[in-house]
């Protein structure tokens, strides 16, 4: 039966799952055998014998570049396993301190440590996991801003939402399929990033149509109901639109907001909507990202402000990465400023003992600056002093590189 509509319809007969546009269309995102294409992919790209042909510093490039592009597509759908997330980070870090399959190399330094921001001390390695959230958030961002989507009004429709909803309901239920739990689950599961997006998450009031003057925050960045509890009660129009709201004013000459035993709240709410954004029929209302100048939402603003949190930044590492260390290799410089803030650590001298110190020298003859540090830690003042040696060191073996040349002469 099925073959003989195949064949009426001219095409082909498969089985789920199948490859749609490079994701595998009908497969279980929680299961290691739907990532098994990401993990091979990264496994050929971070293959042994490239291992051996590059420095430590080629093979973090490498590491980056390849964690950074590859799993991407993935990771903005499917809510990676938190197996799949440990393989590929001990893939990483194989490859990157130059492990084999035969034998493991010692890992100078945790994983976490490596995964924080260059600033912090780290080599900004991506953390897969915060990027997967963040990649997924950007679906509650789309449900918000994309309206008259056909995807949003499949899901609408499919899990009983409100059409013209902000944000789509953050609770798990049963009837969801697994590559929409896994989208609402980042609610869960990082609340600080819940929090953060849902601050920075605003309306732009245009015609007045999708916004809901009670329950929407669109006056001053408050919601009314919470502003104004009471009114709210007793209100009769607890879902109308803010458009509606206005030709009510309109029809009937006023806010039909009286009551009398409520005077001081009522002239409160109508202060506030005196200020409040004026409708534009011709603009439809808008999401607005408040946290970026361009009012748009990118998954990279809600990772940089995950990464953020991991750790203080470090004004020294700046300069580490900036080649003043003279013959010393940054990846070296970048440990023994890991080693010095350790120790600190040991110590419990970070953040107590501050030291100010002001330091920009110049080289005669090489006009090279050596490093201007601005109240740094006993860590930083450690590593400004490795810097400087070794610029000095190169300096002073170029001046006797001259005179060599000079006697020859």
């Amino acid at each position: 039966m099925l073959n003989d509509m195949a064949t009426n319809l001219n095409c082909k007969t498969k089985a789920l799952p199948i490859s749609y546009l490079g994701l595998p269309l009908g497969a279980i995102p929680r299961k290691k055998a739907t990532w098994k294409p990401v993990v091979d992919k990264v496994k050929s790209k971070l293959a042994g014998w490239k291992r051996k042909m590059l420095s430590f510093a080629g093979r973090l490039i490498l590491t980056k570049s390849v964690t950074s592009a590859l799993p991407v597509y993935y990771l903005s759908l499917f809510k990676m396993p938190e197996g799949v997330a440990s393989e590929l980070d001990k893939i990483q870090a194989k490859f990157l301190w130059g492990g084999s399959e035969q034998g493991r190399k010692i890992h100078m330094i945790k994983w976490e440590e490596l995964s924080k921001r260059v600033n912090q001390g780290g080599l900004g390695i991506r953390q897969l996991r915060v990027a997967n959230n963040c990649l997924l958030i950007k679906w509650w961002w789309r449900f918000g801003k994309e309206n008259d989507a056909l995807w949003k009004r499949v899901i609408c429709s499919k899990y009983k939402m409100e059409a013209g909803g902000w944000i789509p309901s953050l609770t798990p239920s049963m009837s969801h399929s697994a590559v929409w739990k896994g989208i609402i689950s980042v609610a869960d599961q990082c609340t600080s990033l819940k929090v953060f997006y849902l601050n920075n998450f605003h309306l732009k009031v245009g015609d007045g149509v999708r916004i809901y003057f009670w329950t929407d925050i669109w006056c001053h960045s408050v919601c009314l109901k919470d502003e104004f509890p009471t009114l709210f009660r007793l209100s009769l129009d607890k879902q109308e639109s803010l458009n509606g709201m206005v030709d009510k004013k309109i029809t009937a000459g006023g806010w039909s907001l009286v009551y009398d035993w409520e005077k001081l709240e009522l002239d409160r709410l109508v202060t506030m909507l005196l200020a409040a954004p004026v409708l534009c029929p011709e603009c439809p209302d808008q999401p607005v990202w408040v946290a970026s100048s361009s009012g748009s939402l990118m998954s990279s603003d809600l990772y940089k402000f995950v990464v953020a949190t991991a750790g203080v930044s470090l004004s020294i590492t700046r300069l580490i990465w900036l080649k003043l260390c003279g013959e010393l290799s940054p990846v070296v410089g970048w440990r023994e400023v890991k080693e010095a803030i350790k120790e600190d650590l040991e110590s419990n001298t970070i953040g107590s003992d501050v030291v100010n110190l002001e330091v920009q020298k110049r080289v005669s003859g090489a006009g090279m600056l050596v490093c201007q540090v601005l109240q740094t830690s006993v860590s930083d003042l450690y590593a400004a002093q490795v810097c400087l040696s070794a610029s000095l060191l190169k300096c002073l073996g170029a001046f006797l590189l001259v005179l060599g040349l000079l006697g020859d002469c």
